[in-house]
């Protein structure tokens, strides 16, 4: 990512719980802490990926090793999808908030 005048791009805060799944690295966001980031990102000005995960991007990256590089190369990838709540449950983890793209548009 280029960072000009020696501003990086937005990294979130560390006391952001991360988690992964066959691979890829998410961060675990109440509706809340996902609205803070989105304007951190905004009030930094500089430019940052943020990516969401559901079954069919888990998919794609299980067979796509430069998109599973991309997503855990991305400053937030959060989780739009019950299909990972659901499989973290199966894995034994606790189920995490979902953000679909409609949930931000009343």
């Amino acid at each position: 990512m280029n960072e000009e005048k020696g501003q990086s791009p937005f990294r979130p805060q560390a006391d952001l719980e991360r988690d992964r799944i066959l691979g890829l690295s998410f961060y675990r966001l109440s509706r809340p802490q996902l609205l803070s980031c989105f304007e951190e990102a905004l009030r930094n000005g500089k430019q940052s990926r943020f990516a969401y995960l559901n079954i069919a991007v888990v998919n794609q990256a299980f067979h796509n090793r430069q998109l599973s590089t991309l997503l855990n190369e991305t400053e937030l990838v959060y989780i739009d999808g019950a299909g990972i709540s659901w499989g973290l449950r199966i894995l034994g983890k606790e189920a995490t908030p979902r953000h679909t793209g409609a949930d931000f548009f009343p």
